[in-house]
């Protein structure tokens, strides 16, 4: 919790009151999100209430801890303009309060959805944006059937190749998008491919390999990807960083580079 309320007290003494100005100071940005993110896994979810409703997510419900984590994350991010105008001492208690109140969320979801029993002859109710079971939107959630409906799969493909054409500029930002957007990988997912396959180089051709399979892309559609030696991905890959490490600079890569 320290090292969070230090960096919430530098942005404070530098005035940094909206997430745009944070955006503005790069080092102090990634700082803050790195001990968000610690401030998180290591004081947020080791309180007694916590450790036990997460303890049965994750052992008794399979529910992934690290989906939990990034939620409570992007919440946080999405409300930083609101936290920062508080009160220096208050904002430590409202961060806890998101974060608490999203994992009540969760749990109370989880154990209806796990109670619910769905006959096979009943017919389903449509799944729409506010079901809060939904998985994050990626390219593929906006057509009905890829095999079927051509005019939407070609939408799905130039949003694709825009995609690839906005953030090819930066292989960091390149693959992190790919992987959210177009994979529908959370950033837990990816680091643990980066992990694998070594370095980013290897882990964006598999990511375009697939890419381009499943929306029809030829070579030729892709834009010119930068050439570069060294990228922050592959720094922390090169230091050993683990999926825990990994999957916040991804996270924080995603918010800089919307």
């Amino acid at each position: 919790m320290n090292k969070l309320q230090n960096t919430l007290t530098k942005m404070n003494s530098l005035n940094i009151k909206s997430n745009k100005l944070l955006l503005s100071h790069t080092i102090l940005h990634e700082e803050f999100f790195l001990n968000l993110d610690h401030f998180i896994t290591n004081t947020i979810f080791r309180s007694k209430k916590n450790l036990m409703h997460l303890s049965e997510l994750t052992c008794k419900y399979g529910v992934n801890i690290d989906d939990i984590r990034f939620d409570c994350l992007e919440r946080c991010v999405s409300k930083l303009d609101l936290i920062l105008t508080i009160d220096l001492e208050c904002q430590i208690p409202y961060i806890y309060k998101i974060c608490n109140n999203i994992i009540v969320d969760y749990f109370r979801k989880t154990v209806q959805y796990v109670l619910t029993t769905v006959s096979l002859n009943q017919v389903l109710l449509h799944n729409n944006d506010s079901d809060s079971l939904r998985h994050v939107k990626t390219i593929e959630d906006y057509i009905i059937d890829s095999k079927i409906n051509i005019e939407l799969t070609f939408i799905a493909k130039a949003k694709a190749i825009e995609l690839l054409d906005k953030h090819s500029n930066n292989m960091d930002s390149l693959l992190c998008h790919v992987a959210s957007k177009i994979a529908g990988d959370k950033p837990s997912k990816l680091a643990q491919v980066l992990i694998s396959e070594g370095n980013i180089e290897r882990t964006l051709f598999l990511y375009l390999q697939d890419t381009k399979k499943k929306w029809n892309i030829k070579d030729s559609e892709i834009p010119k990807l930068p050439h570069v030696k060294k990228t922050g991905l592959n720094k922390l890959l090169s230091e050993g960083a683990s999926v825990k490490v990994l999957s916040a600079k991804i996270s924080n890569i995603l918010h800089r580079t919307k």
